[in-house]
């Protein structure tokens, strides 16, 4: 089983993602991005024994639940290794988060990833293995306008059996 964490954007993007799903759509991008809410990563997703699973995600949730909301800027699109993302300002609250959730994974014995050794924090919007599709994609995101600060005060946990299809089990809000 793999699990995945995030911080829930998704209420801030609903118009973006009905563009990205336009262009997905016209140059026939793989969907797979859009399977989740939107939001930004915390940790590369990460697979462990689905006995352990549970209590690892219990875990993540509470840590979830003592975190006070705060904000996060976001950077830019960037298009780097098959995917287009935004690109979204380190902070202290998302580094925190990050190293905290990888404290958790350690307790249960999950390997750290190599990029969760100098995270780069995102929101991921489309990904393909075509180069030229992806390009594409990105002279067209350009012009598609996006909340440069977000209010954090949602987080999701959720797993894949397959690692390819996502789901998300808890959203947690916070005071």
């Amino acid at each position: 089983m793999y699990i995945w964490t995030g911080c829930d954007i998704n209420p801030k993007f609903l118009e973006f993602r009905e563009k990205v799903k336009q262009i997905s759509e016209e140059l026939n991008l793989c969907r797979t991005a859009l399977n989740f809410p939107q939001h930004i990563s915390l940790k590369i997703s990460f697979e462990m024994d689905e006995a352990l699973a549970k209590h690892c995600m219990k875990d993540i949730i509470e840590l979830f639940k003592a975190t006070k909301p705060f904000t996060a800027k976001v950077a830019g699109y960037e298009l780097r290794d098959g995917i287009i993302w935004l690109r979204i300002e380190d902070n202290e609250q998302l580094k925190s988060l990050h190293e905290e959730i990888d404290e958790i994974g350690k307790s249960y014995a999950v390997k750290q990833h190599a990029l969760d050794k100098e995270y780069i924090f995102h929101s991921t919007v489309v990904l393909d293995g075509d180069e030229s599709k992806l390009q594409a994609a990105y002279e067209k995101l350009k012009e598609i306008p996006f909340p440069e600060e977000l209010k954090i005060n949602t987080f999701l946990v959720g797993h894949s059996l397959d690692n390819v299809e996502y789901k998300v089990d808890r959203r947690i809000k916070v005071k």
